[in-house]
């Protein structure tokens, strides 16, 4: 599911190779969050990933401190959540730059992205390289709520970062695994 994965990448692959945010796949509750996207003033999504580490929560804990005495709303689901209901009234997210970074730029949520493991710094550089997201390239809880907030008040800048974050995935990834399951191309 990273931005710039291609089938060459995968040279010892014995069939085809579904690679790329053409192939990603994203919960139904995700999908219904575009359809009915209602940004609130102030609201700020903090997603941690399904499983922090001690340090991660931590360092979301601090943002989320910061963003409260901001006078923002800050709204921090566990790992298990159905983030539908969020992600249509987050007007921003914090979030750690795995899957989830997928699910926001499907739904257009303005991000600021960290990575928290090293399998989720190319999501983060991709995501960055291209103006899709905020990323903050080391966890530092203080740091992710300053750019929250200056992506709050930078109108602008969020609606540019949302609107190439959605064109990056359009949400038929799940459809197109199916049809090459169907097809018989992955046993």
């Amino acid at each position: 599911q990273n931005l710039d994965a291609i089938a060459g990448d995968y040279p010892l692959a014995e069939g085809p190779v579904l690679a790329g945010p053409r192939f990603v796949l994203l919960r139904e509750e995700v999908l219904a969050a575009v359809r009915d996207r209602d940004p609130q003033p102030g609201t700020v999504a903090l997603l941690a990933g399904g499983a922090p580490s001690d340090e991660v929560r931590s360092a979301f804990t601090a943002a989320r401190r910061a963003l409260v005495g901001a006078g923002l709303t800050v709204e921090a689901p566990d790992g298990t959540a159905d983030l539908g209901p969020l992600l249509r009234r987050a007007a921003v997210a914090v979030a750690a730059a795995g899957s989830t970074t997928w699910e926001l730029a499907h739904a257009g949520v303005p991000s600021v992205v960290v990575p928290v493991a090293a399998n989720q710094i190319p999501v983060a550089r991709a995501v960055a390289d291209v103006g899709a997201a905020v990323v903050v390239e080391h966890l530092d809880g203080t740091r992710l709520a300053e750019e929250a907030v200056a992506l709050i008040h930078d109108t602008e800048l969020a609606a540019s970062l949302a609107r190439t974050a959605s064109r990056l995935v359009d949400g038929l990834g799940t459809a197109r695994v199916v049809a090459a399951l169907r097809a018989g191309l992955i046993e």
